[in-house]
């Protein structure tokens, strides 16, 4: 949504040059900057606007393709209670990492809660239009909720040096020496060694978490301990011993339902590179879009990534 948020702000500013230019005033000659060297007209920000840049781009037309395929979104509900939501979700994001949400938004161009929340919505009508063609079955759903979803393992670790330790805390473990005696015997992770060893469950330890770890985190039952495993350079190897201490149960079916349909309708979405560009060019036909400047001619032009034009 980052992403969404700099694009916005980038065409507003752009959309507020082409503003200028028209509605500002009624002569293209009128001076808007002097300098020593010479004055620069509206004519020239207009020529400078519509002209092809180094990345074979035409800033004005560009902008003028994003100002129609937002009147043509402004046509799609989306529910305030989905945009109230995601605002909340990035507040919350925001505070968890130590940072100044309101600064955030400033830095994209946004100067209120208004203006973000219509950023977010525009962002959400712009998914439900790009994905509401793309049919996923049942069966496709109840496929990928009993192979991809899991039941999700609460964790504690040991964390020693040598292979030779880690085998010895694997050996001791196995024969019923208390998880948390070992944590505090051999472990030299002192974040996890105040809590006995745990971090919680595998699906809260976030994106530092090593994939490695948090894949054969999910494979153990419960009160299971792993194998050691080392992680880190060759040479500066350091080893986990895992223990799952607790097992929550995946969400039911019907609860995932229509997450899991719209990651489905994503993924066939963003296999093939066509749909987008098919999908636009059937909404300009049925909004009957029509560009009366010939220098915006190519604006809804929709170019499909990766393949010639």
């Amino acid at each position: 949504m980052k992403n969404f948020f700099a694009g916005v702000a980038a065409t507003a500013v752009i959309a507020l040059g082409i503003y200028f230019i028209f509605i500002g005033g009624n002569s293209n000659s009128e001076v808007i900057a002097t300098t020593k060297s010479g004055n620069i007209t509206k004519e020239d920000l207009y020529k400078e606007l519509t002209s092809i840049n180094s990345n074979g781009q035409n800033l004005a037309s560009e902008t003028l393709k994003k100002l129609v395929q937002e009147k043509i979104l402004a046509d799609i509900s989306v529910p305030d209670k989905e945009v109230d939501e995601y605002y909340a979700e990035l507040e919350k994001e925001a505070e968890e990492n130590g940072q100044n949400f309101d600064e955030i938004m400033k830095s994209q161009g946004f100067e209120n809660e208004k203006e973000v929340k219509s950023a977010i919505r525009l962002g959400f009508a712009r998914e439900k239009f790009l994905l509401e063609d793309i049919e996923i079955s049942d069966a496709e759903i109840k496929a990928y909720y009993d192979e991809e979803v899991q039941d999700i393992p609460k964790v504690s670790i040991v964390v020693v040096d040598k292979e030779k330790t880690a085998n010895k805390v694997k050996t001791e473990a196995d024969k019923g020496t208390d998880f948390a005696e070992l944590v505090k015997k051999y472990s030299t992770d002192e974040g996890s060694k105040e809590n006995a060893g745990d971090i919680g469950y595998v699906d809260e330890l976030g994106e530092g978490w090593p994939m490695e770890l948090a894949t054969a985190a999910l494979q153990l039952e419960k009160d299971q301990i792993s194998d050691p495993i080392p992680y880190g350079e060759e040479g500066n190897e350091v080893y986990f011993i895992l223990k799952a201490t607790d097992i929550r149960a995946k969400e039911p079916f019907e609860e995932l339902k229509s997450q899991i349909e719209d990651e489905l309708k994503m993924s066939k979405f963003s296999a093939d590179p066509e749909l987008e560009s098919k999908k636009w060019e059937a909404a300009l036909k049925e909004y009957k879009v029509k560009i009366k400047d010939k220098n915006f001619e190519d604006a809804l032009k929709f170019k499909v990534p990766g393949l010639p034009q």
